[in-house]
Order: C-alpha cells, then structure tokens, then sequence
C-alpha cells in the first residue's frame, strides 16, 4: 500500500516545486507573456527543483508497475 501512496505524494511534491519556482521565476521579474522568450538560465534566488520533482513522479510511476508484476509473479 505504501507504493501505491507514492505515486499521489509525488504529484504534490510537483506541483509545490513547481509553485515554487514559478514565483521565484516572478520575484525575479521574468515575465509569462505569449511572446516572451523561455529563460536561457535560472535567476539568483529561484528554488528551481521542478525537474527533480518530475523524475521521482516518474521513477514512482515506474516503481509501482514494476513491484505490482513482482507481486503477481511470486
């Protein structure tokens, strides 16, 4: 049970990495606008973890249909 609960745990880690960095990216003064270019770099100050938050929702993802086939197969 304690796999299956990973994988809810990590879409909040996401989203709250990802809240994050996105107000750090505002702090900064980076704009959102449609025809704004994407940030070539990360500005000082911005908790930019959104890409490791991603990975570990992933490697849960990834994680639970391999321990389940386990589980079936034993």
């Amino acid at each position: 049970m304690i796999v299956a609960h990973t994988t809810w745990i990590s879409i909040i880690i996401m989203g709250i990495s990802m809240m994050l960095m996105f107000k750090g990216f505002k702090k900064a003064g980076v704009t959102w606008d449609k025809d704004s270019p994407p940030p070539t770099e990360v500005p000082k100050g911005v908790i930019a973890l959104g890409g490791y938050a991603n990975r570990l929702l992933v490697f849960c993802f990834i994680f639970w249909v391999i321990y389940v086939a386990y589980l079936i197969n034993n």
